[in-house]
């Protein structure tokens, strides 16, 4: 069976990335919801062109892996749209002032004689930056990842009348994503040589080949989902029929 190839993914990106030009957008400085959504939209549209160079430069389990940021983009828009979109944003962006004072605090740890030249916003970011207890997560949850994947929808129910949730993006493709990230055992298939046999580096690489096709899939997917999200909260129309084409595609990913 033919899977679809990163040609044609790369098709589908390009009409969304038309689509949204398109718009000719200049996002109102007040407010903060559309500035974010779509700096995250074209990243997310960034990434998802790299994952594509590297299934064709034949490095799929390097393109799985790079999946996963699509799927961090998706949990914070798929957060920040469903309520207070506006708080939420504006949450998303000040986080770089806590960003900013590690920065400060890890040059006077290891360049103690290095004075820096700090900008005239800086004590005002300091005091924004005491907001974040973690240097490492924009809300407040321990566990952001899981706690946005896991917000109940405010729009949309499954066949039980249930808010719908991220729980299966999160259990299942994030867990396997992170492997290929974070390089745990999983992540080396295709390097431990055979036993008995000289060592060459990727000397197992054609068994990674399948991921290619995740990749692909991943990327259809949580582009599909992203755009949806992101429309949603900047209250913009969706792509209907290139999410339409999206939606054929993505069954045609899965293996008999």
């Amino acid at each position: 069976m033919r899977y679809p190839t990163q040609r044609q993914v790369l098709v589908q990106i390009a009409r969304l990335e038309k689509f949204i030009n398109d718009w000719r957008m200049i996002p109102a400085t007040a407010v903060v919801r559309n500035r974010v959504s779509l700096a995250l939209f074209s990243k997310a549209l960034t990434v998802a062109r790299a994952i594509c160079v590297l299934v064709k430069a034949g490095f799929p389990a390097e393109a799985f892996g790079t999946s996963r940021t699509l799927l961090d983009i998706y949990f914070s828009v798929r957060y920040m749209s469903n309520k207070d979109t506006e708080a939420r944003a504006t949450t998303f962006v000040e986080y770089a002032a806590r960003i900013q004072k590690e920065w400060v605090s890890l040059n006077a740890k290891y360049f103690p004689d290095r004075t820096l030249e700090l900008s005239r916003s800086h004590d005002e970011a300091m005091k924004i930056a005491e907001k974040f207890q973690s240097r490492h997560q924009w809300t407040p949850h321990g566990g952001q990842a899981k706690f946005m994947a896991l917000e109940p929808d405010g729009f949309e129910v499954n066949e039980l009348g249930l808010p719908i949730t991220g729980e299966f993006d999160y259990d299942v493709f994030y867990f396997w994503t992170s492997h290929y990230v974070h390089v745990t055992i999983p992540a080396l298939a295709g390097h431990f040589g055979e036993a008995g046999e000289v060592f060459r580096v990727r000397s197992r690489s054609s068994s990674e080949k399948d991921y290619s096709r995740l990749a692909l899939f991943n990327t259809v997917t949580l582009l599909a989902k992203i755009a949806i999200q992101a429309c949603r909260g900047m209250h913009e129309e969706q792509p209907e029929a290139i999410l339409q084409d999206m939606f054929k595609m993505m069954p045609k990913f899965v293996r008999n």
